[in-house]
């Protein structure tokens, strides 16, 4: 059965697989907690002031954390029920060239509630299409200092993809910042102004100027 023909039922569908964006960020979440987290060395890339050394009450508190958000991110992902008439724009929009940097806090509940949402938009979105989430988006978490706590899950030149000096800042979490080359287009700071679906469309769409322009 397709992720379509679930769209608007309220069952948890656990039977069922998840897309591969909703595969991928559990994966990572289960990484997290197996490995740890802890302060990247070359922190100094994305920040003028590096993390210091890690504090173990709050590794420990943010493993906790992590831990909390696996048993409940499928739950969470099916539970998201976004607008088929939505979905069936972004099917058809052009997702070429862009790309998505999530920035979040494994700690809190707003990104342990949005992240899933968005992945299960992403599924949904490319249903029809091929989709690799290596090259789609990449998640940052942060401390809440909003500080990194390590590198994304695959070498990425955050320089060259985000054409501003540093990293963007994100003073609340999640943030999920929309690219174009590279240059971003806008993004969803901590909650959706509507809904995930349609602020991800509002801001896929400003891409069409762009490209008429060979942008």
């Amino acid at each position: 059965m397709g992720l379509g023909a679930c769209l608007g039922l309220g069952q948890l569908a656990s039977a069922q697989n998840m897309g591969p964006n909703g595969r991928a960020m559990q994966a990572l979440l289960q990484r997290h907690l197996s490995e740890g987290l802890h302060s990247a060395e070359d922190a100094s890339l994305l920040y003028e002031s590096p993390v210091e050394g890690p504090d173990s009450a709050f590794f420990a508190q943010n493993r906790e954390r992590t831990d909390q958000w696996l048993r409940q991110y499928e739950q969470t992902y099916w539970a998201y029920r976004p607008r088929k008439s939505v979905i069936r724009r972004l099917q058809k929009a052009d997702w070429t060239s862009i790309q998505l940097l999530l920035v979040g806090g494994n700690w809190c509940p707003d990104t342990q509630a949005g992240i899933p949402a968005l992945m299960r938009v992403l599924d949904l979105a490319f249903e029809q299409k091929d989709c690799n989430p290596e090259s789609l988006w990449k998640y940052l978490p942060v401390d809440r200092n909003k500080q990194a706590l390590q590198l994304p899950q695959t070498p990425f030149d955050f320089e060259s993809f985000s054409k501003r000096p540093g990293m963007p800042a994100a003073e609340r979490v999640p943030t999920a910042y929309l690219y174009f080359q590279g240059l971003e287009l806008g993004s969803i700071v901590e909650f959706p102004t509507r809904s995930w679906e349609e602020d991800c469309l509002d801001i896929v769409e400003k891409a069409k100027s762009l490209r008429i322009f060979h942008f």
